[in-house]
């Protein structure tokens, strides 16, 4: 299994993936720690990375993708592996995987811890790391048993020096700006898994198990290619059920309808008469308002005139 664990500063991706690299026995590949080991050598990419690591600047991600080049090629690896904090952009995935498909190791998830932004300043501002052994404390839920001691070794335990209230922001809008893009486009190809790390340590464990032990989905573009076939095969099945039913039930039906049969030919057979009859009845129809108008007209005129005549006569009468 291939495996990329992102999450924000403070959310417990260092011990989480600590745990399921020796549950899955598997190499847990941090790019930080790839680069000050590469560093140190004399040959390879790390010489390159050497000025930028002694400067504080950020590698390049040419370098970056050498030194992981390098690394995946170990025999190690062949069961799977563990990135933790790489890539951090959309620029490394995509640098990252044509990497991988050039090694034919593809992504099998992508595990997002995630959760209230908060808890994990909190979780950042009490965190106490020994100076010797390097085993991790916090002093609100995970304190040494004697302050400033390491249980392990005896180190001593102290703060580290970007753990404080103002770094830990800046760090957290770093995150956001530059990690937003990059959980889209891993939503986009369907293996990215959001874990709620707000929780219990042993509770975010289990449910990042249970994300990996989960059947990988198919690449997005070829997922979306099936969804669409599915979807027009189906649409297909719609259309001919009707069509094959009616071939089906043939017999049938024309035995039902073979009366009902003769009404349509007679119709089509009486068309022609009909057409004739419809041009005769439109002309008549045009030519009686005319030939009727004036004795609709006329027959008022005569009923007025019987009317006026009693009149007349009545003044007669004096005469």
């Amino acid at each position: 299994m291939r495996i990329v664990l992102i999450g924000p500063p403070g959310s417990g991706k260092g011990t989480q993936a600590t745990r399921l690299a020796e549950h899955y026995g598997i190499p847990r590949i941090s790019v930080s720690g790839l680069l000050r080991q590469a560093s140190r050598q004399d040959q390879g990419p790390g010489p390159q990375a050497r000025p930028f690591l002694d400067r504080g600047q950020a590698v390049p991600d040419e370098i970056i993708i050498e030194v992981l080049r390098e690394r995946l090629q170990l025999p190690d690896v062949k069961k799977g592996f563990l990135m933790v904090g790489f890539p951090r952009t959309t620029a490394q995935a995509l640098l990252l995987d044509g990497l991988l498909e050039t090694l034919a190791m593809p992504l099998d998830r992508v595990l997002l811890l995630q959760g209230d932004a908060d808890h994990f300043m909190e979780r950042l501002e009490g965190r106490r790391i020994c100076r010797t052994c390097g085993a991790a404390y916090n002093v609100f839920s995970r304190p040494p048993r004697v302050e400033g001691v390491c249980d392990q070794c005896g180190g001593r335990v102290r703060q580290r020096g970007d753990d404080n209230e103002d770094t830990i922001a800046s760090r957290m809008r770093v995150f956001e700006h530059q990690t937003a893009p990059l959980i889209h486009y891993y939503r986009l190809q369907e293996n990215l898994r959001p874990i709620d790390a707000d929780t219990a340590e042993d509770r975010v464990f289990e449910t990042l198990c249970a994300a990996i032990g989960e059947r990988p989905p198919s690449p997005g573009p070829a997922t979306t290619g099936l969804k669409a076939a599915a979807a027009n095969g189906a649409a297909k099945k719609k259309a001919e059920s009707p069509a094959k039913a009616a071939s089906g039930k043939k017999a049938p039906v024309s035995a039902k309808k073979a009366p009902g049969k003769k009404r349509p030919a007679a119709k089509r057979a009486r068309l022609p008469g009909k057409a004739a009859s419809k041009k005769k009845a439109m002309a008549s129809a045009e030519k009686a308002p005319r030939k009727q108008g004036p004795a609709v007209k006329a027959a008022p005129k005569k009923k007025a005139a019987t009317k006026r005549k009693p009149p007349a006569a009545a003044g007669e009468a004096p005469r």
